[in-house]
């Protein structure tokens, strides 16, 4: 199984400038924004559907990553999913790494000058997240993501 390691951050300048380090770095790792993110439960149901899709060979992406993104942002297309989930500047973001622990996490946040939001607000629901989805519960949330390539 893959792992995941998230941690809640805020950057003080815009988000461009870690995504482009991310990169550099040919990391599998992304910034999304955490005003979509329900919970990490949420970041790890994204994580499963984008880990089968490469594994059966539906994926729309090669890169677990990117995958991950266009599940989490429940639609097909790179640059809408980016829209719907991609970090926003100013605001508090997941920093998501896949293959590292939690340790790991911390360390490339502070190499980036993201600072960890308070691990608490971290560890609750984010409820406004299911308004962003125009979801019900976490259930449907769910059912959403994983019926969102049968609509796309």
């Amino acid at each position: 199984m893959t792992m995941l390691a998230a941690l809640l951050v805020r950057s003080k300048t815009s988000f461009s400038s870690p995504l482009a380090e991310l990169r550099k770095r040919k990391m599998a790792a992304t910034l999304v924004n955490a005003g979509a993110v329900f919970s990490c439960h949420h970041l790890e149901m994204a994580q499963a559907l984008a880990k089968k899709s490469l594994a059966d060979g539906t994926a729309v992406s090669d890169r677990l990553e990117m995958e991950f993104i266009l599940w989490l942002g429940q639609s097909t297309h790179v640059q809408e999913a980016i829209k719907r989930v991609g970090a926003k500047d100013y605001e508090d973001a997941w920093l998501v790494l896949f293959n590292e622990t939690e340790k790991e996490c911390k360390k490339l946040a502070a190499e980036l000058a993201l600072e960890t939001v308070d691990e608490k607000k971290a560890q609750k629901t984010n409820p406004r997240a299911l308004d962003f989805w125009k979801s019900k519960n976490e259930n449907t949330l769910f059912e959403q993501m994983a019926l969102s390539r049968i609509t796309s």
